[in-house]
């Protein structure tokens, strides 16, 4: 009986492949002609993972989670009881 690996907590390194190559050519023109496009296909090809890649998400992802709205129309400048990631420190 063989188990399965617990998965790292590294993400590994993203590997550029034909259809991420497509998937950018696709953002690229949706953004040149000011298009909204739709990626569908079977689960598990990458569709996540490349939106991603080409959104920079490690970069995006992390600032929004840092601080929350204190009430209506306001923005806290008060941690959630998070560090801002070193490159992003002022």
């Amino acid at each position: 009986m063989s188990r399965l690996a617990a998965p790292s907590a590294l993400p590994a390194e993203f590997i550029v492949t034909k259809a991420h190559r497509r998937f950018v050519e696709f953002c690229d023109a949706c953004r040149r002609y000011r298009y909204i496009g739709l990626c569908h296909g079977a689960p598990g090809v990458g569709k996540t993972l490349s939106a991603r890649e080409y959104a920079r998400w490690e970069i995006v992802e992390s600032p929004a989670s840092y601080y929350l709205p204190s009430g209506p129309g306001h923005m806290t400048h008060e941690p959630c009881g998070k560090k801002f990631p070193l490159h992003l420190q002022g």
